[in-house]
């Protein structure tokens, strides 16, 4: 008995060739969506540390206000994180107010490869020095 169609099958044998390539390819995107959403909230808590150091007054300590800003910032978008900021004044300029914030990144999927970590830089002049 003849076969009727031999190519009966082939769209098959396809599909499961291509889907795991396609289903890495969806995991991949939602989980550098995912990075990209939260580096850019280190980004916004860094500029929102800096600006709160450098409307604080000197004598007032810039640093512990911009750390204390950049932290409520960010724990906005994710509360469990655990923020580092820190503060640098030079001895050439001590009016200027650095901001670092690095958050640690949890994996959404965690099939493709990606940093551990966001970390984010702001820097200001302190405007009000008194």
């Amino acid at each position: 008995m003849p076969v009727k169609n031999p190519r009966r099958g082939n769209n098959a044998i396809e599909f499961a060739l291509i889907f795991p390539v396609i289903v890495l390819l969806a995991f991949g995107v939602m989980d550098w969506s995912f990075y990209f959403v939260q580096w850019q909230t280190s980004i916004a808590a860094a500029q929102a540390g800096a600006r709160r150091g450098s409307q604080t007054a000197m004598s007032s300590g810039p640093a512990a206000a911009a750390e204390a800003e950049a932290a409520l910032a960010f724990s906005t978008f994710t509360p469990r994180a655990v923020v580092g900021v820190t503060y640098v004044g030079s001895i050439v300029n001590p009016d200027i107010v650095r901001i670092t914030v690095t958050a640690p990144y949890a994996k959404l999927i965690g099939i493709t490869p990606m940093p551990t970590s966001c970390t984010a830089t702001a820097q200001m002049r302190v405007t009000n020095l008194l």
